[in-house]
């Protein structure tokens, strides 16, 4: 496919070709957005642990591996599908604002902002960042949900590896210090968090300080609390010790969130929402995320895109795609009162487990912005979310702010099932990072996959991105025939691919046929990777296995 002639904004070399092969194996594996995370996953896989287990241990390490994108603090939503059974299940752990959230704090400016979503500004950014933007941290109790009803290994072999990690210190390399010099400036703002993550509590980390090689940061309040949730439970989190000094330490700058918030918090365990779509089954997360988007999505398009080989590599299939989502995402209130400007960075990651006995678990996990609130609870070392963001500030609207309500997010996890062109069932388990980015993503690769591709060339192929209501975003790789039918219909802005920031989204996925199994993280992500069992299984031989 040849590029188009337009120029894009920026100085990236065009001769550069970045590629990252799927890794195929008949054993299990994890897709995560950093390889310490999935080689922890993958190690217990190897040590006889099942797709859930390996799940939760990959979450907690992607909570100290990249704590400003995931962890203790936050939400998400994890499908499981259960091969014995051949059900999928959604652990639902998305977050709901505390009891205690008082919407007449959050003053309106009356100019628009540059958060997230370009809500109307409020007052000092309160809902933005700071511990009024604190939701309830949800991410314990999907995951020990999920291991009481479906995993196999003790709960803290799960935990402890991340722990350890903790303990060690986490590599702050030149990828980490453009995440933290993002948002250096909100960091500032809390204590804790500036302490942690800047240079005499003012400045981002610089390779130069150890002559050129990555720091090595220890977090040693997030190593206690690990260790304790790995020997007391989710019970030591919303019940006790943990809780309290928790809330203590948000109430004591001013944030809502309360004892009471943590013990009436449950996640939710039930049959996801599925929908069939001319023999392909797919199964997304629950009413408040962007499932349903793309479920409407895919069954507006049809069996004429889901069956076609190369279903997007023409002028006319992408021009119907493109109008399918402006279409879905205009008929969609709480969404279309949040597509009023750009994206920017948001705070998601995305992974993906299967084991040797075909059990697919799907998660995305987020604290929703860079770094979430910039808050971390001193005496407990979590960073915690700004899920108040979430909601639109003008009040009397669908999504406003309020006191014990569910917000709407962005978050797509997807399982879908078919059979391939050969006759042979087929799987795949799919999400991406990237706020109002990711939906657009998922679909595309999916469509791709679904119409023939290998993993491999969905992940290549350049895309689209639909989230801003004024223009359309395009790969500046795209045929220049596409961008010119494009063209008739949208303002059509070419954007580069690349590593830091993601114009269209950070996906992973695992996609299963036959027995093999095939795991692909984002082309030009620098962090994510795909660690199968069987690269760890000679280490498990040996007995030279390490966190």
């Amino acid at each position: 496919m040849p590029p188009s002639s337009d120029t894009p904004i920026g100085n990236y070399s065009r001769s550069i070709q970045i590629t990252k092969p799927a890794v195929t194996s008949k054993t299990g594996m994890v897709t995560a957005n950093h390889p310490v995370a999935a080689r922890a996953g993958a190690k217990i896989l190897a040590t006889g642990g099942n797709a859930v287990d390996a799940a939760i241990a990959t979450s907690m390490m992607l909570g100290v591996c990249e704590p400003w994108m995931s962890g203790l603090g936050g939400c998400g939503q994890m499908l499981i599908y259960m091969a014995a059974t051949k059900e999928v299940r959604l652990v639902d752990f998305g977050t709901v604002s505390p009891q205690e959230l008082t919407p007449s704090d959050f003053i309106l400016t009356g100019e628009i902002g540059r958060n997230m979503f370009n809500w109307p500004t409020v007052n000092e950014d309160i809902n933005n960042i700071g511990a009024k933007s604190i939701c309830v941290p949800t991410l314990l109790g999907g995951m020990e949900t999920a291991h009481r009803n479906y995993g196999t290994k003790p709960w803290a072999d799960l935990i402890m590896p991340a722990a350890q990690h903790a303990e060690a210190g986490i590599t702050i390399d030149a990828y980490a210090s453009l995440f933290i010099s993002s948002a250096a400036r909100d960091l500032q703002k809390n204590k804790a968090a500036a302490a942690l993550f800047l240079q005499s509590d003012k400045l981002p980390p610089s390779l130069a300080w150890s002559n050129g090689q990555p720091i090595t940061q220890p977090m040693p309040q997030l190593a206690q609390t690990l260790r304790t949730i790995a020997h007391e439970g989710s019970e030591a989190f919303y019940h006790g010790e943990i809780g309290q000094r928790l809330t203590e330490d948000v109430q004591a700058l001013g944030g809502y969130l309360t004892m009471d918030d943590l013990i009436h918090y449950k996640a939710k365990d039930e049959p996801a929402a599925k929908v069939d779509i001319d023999e392909c089954t797919i199964s997304t997360g629950a009413p408040h995320t962007a499932g349903p988007a793309l479920i409407k999505a895919m069954s507006v398009l049809g069996k004429q895109s889901l069956r076609t080989t190369s279903a997007l590599d023409t002028p006319q299939a992408m021009l119907r795609l493109v109008k399918t989502l402006f279409e879905v995402a205009q008929s969609n209130d709480i969404a279309t009162a949040q597509d009023r400007g750009s994206p920017r960075e948001s705070c998601t990651t995305h992974f993906n487990v299967i084991d040797r006995d075909g059990n697919l678990v799907v998660v995305t996990q987020t604290l929703l912005s860079v770094f979430g609130s910039s808050v971390i609870s001193p005496q407990t070392g979590i960073l915690l979310n700004n899920g108040t963001l979430w909601f639109d500030p003008v009040p009397d609207r669908p999504n406003s702010i309020g006191a014990s309500k569910r917000p709407q997010s962005n978050m797509c996890p997807v399982i879908a099932q078919w059979e391939n062109a050969a006759g042979a069932p087929a799987m795949l388990g799919i999400g991406a990072a990237g706020g109002r980015r990711i939906m657009p993503a998922v679909i595309q690769i999916l469509l791709r996959i679904l119409g023939g591709e290998d993993i491999t060339s969905a992940f290549h192929a350049p895309r689209v991105e639909t989230s801003r209501t004024e223009n359309l975003v395009a790969d500046f790789r795209l045929a220049s025939d596409i961008l010119t039918t494009l063209r008739t219909d949208f303002n059509v802005t070419i954007s580069e691919r690349h590593f830091y920031p993601y114009a269209f989204a950070c996906p992973a996925g695992i996609y299963r046929s036959g027995g093999m199994n095939s795991g692909c993280t984002e082309t030009y992500s620098l962090w994510g990777d795909t660690i199968s069992e069987e690269m760890l299984l000679g280490e498990v031989v040996t007995g030279t296995l390490n966190g």
